[in-house]
C-alpha cells in the first residue's frame, strides 16, 4: 500500500540556500529587535523584572526577546512601543542593511546601574549584536568605596586593567591586576571584584554572549592587542 506523501510548505519547496537565507534573516532581525529592546530598557534604568511588568509581559519573555531568541510581533511591539512613550521605529532601526560601526566620544558613554554594584562605575562605551551572539564593553571605575561583587552570567568576558591594581576573583582563585594585565574567563564561574589594593582603578570589560544556531555555539575572545587599540 503506497503511502499518501506528506503536503510540503512553501519553505520546503524552496532551495536550502535561498531557506538557509531566510533563517538567518530572521535570526538577524530578531538579534536587532532584541538589542534596540534592551538598549531602552537600559536607558530607562530599569531591571527586567521591572520592564516586564510596564509593558506587561514575563521578565521570562523580556529576557529571551532580548537575545534573539523569540520572533516578536507587530503587534506586542506596537503595545510596547506606546507604554513606554517611544515611537515604534526605534525597534526597526537596526534592521536596516548597513555596516555595524558604533561611535561613542570620550565620556559619552552610556551609564549603566548594576544590581548589587552601586560601589563601582559602570559605563558601556560599545555593543555590538548579530546572529553569532552579543557583545558588550564596559569602562568600569571603583574608588575606596568599592565592595566585593560577584556575579555569574552566560558568555565568556575579557577584562584589561588601565589604572590601578586590583584583586579580581574567579572561582576558588584571585588574580593581582595591575596597568595593562588582562585575564579572560569564562563567566558561568562566579566572578567579579574581590578587592581594590590602590586608591582607584578603571579597566575595560568585554563580554561576549553567545548565541546558540543550529545546534552550534559560537565564542567570542579579544587579546590584549585588542584593547592597546582602545585606549
Amino acid at each position: 500500500m503506497v503511502k499518501p506523501r506528506r503536503p510540503t510548505s512553501r519553505s520546503e519547496n524552496r532551495p536550502k540556500a535561498a531557506r538557509d537565507f531566510v533563517d538567518q534573516s530572521v535570526l538577524c532581525a530578531r538579534a536587532a529587535i532584541g538589542g534596540e529592546l534592551l538598549l531602552l530598557r537600559r536607558k530607562m534604568n530599569l531591571n527586567q523584572a521591572d520592564f516586564a511588568r510596564k509593558v506587561g509581559l514575563s521578565a521570562g519573555m523580556i529576557s529571551k526577546i532580548e537575545h534573539g531568541r523569540v520572533g516578536v510581533s507587530l503587534e506586542l511591539l506596537v503595545t510596547i512601543a506606546s507604554r513606554c512613550s517611544v515611537p515604534l521605529t526605534i525597534f526597526l532601526a537596526g534592521l536596516e542593511e548597513v555596516d555595524d560601526c558604533h561611535y561613542t566620544p570620550s565620556g559619552r558613554g552610556l551609564r549603566v546601574s548594576r544590581e548589587g554594584a552601586d560601589c563601582l562605575k559602570y559605563e558601556l562605551i560599545g555593543h555590538w549584536f548579530s546572529i553569532e551572539g552579543q557583545s558588550e564593553l564596559h569602562l568600569i571605575s571603583c574608588d575606596q568605596n568599592a565592595k566585593p561583587n560577584f556575579s555569574r552570567q552566560r558568555g565568556s568576558a575579557c577584562l584589561y586593567m588601565l589604572t590601578g591594581v586590583i584583586r579580581y576573583r574567579h572561582g576558588e582563585r584571585t588574580y593581582r591586576l595591575a596597568a595593562g594585565d588582562t585575564l579572560s574567563f569564562n563567566c558561568a564561574t562566579l566572578n567579579g571584584l574581590d578587592a581594590l589594593l590602590s586608591d582607584t582603578a578603571r579597566f575595560l570589560f568585554w563580554r561576549h554572549k553567545n548565541q546558540h544556531y543550529h545546534g552550534q555555539t559560537t565564542t567570542g575572545r579579544l587579546s590584549k592587542e585588542h584593547f592597546r587599540c582602545l585606549t
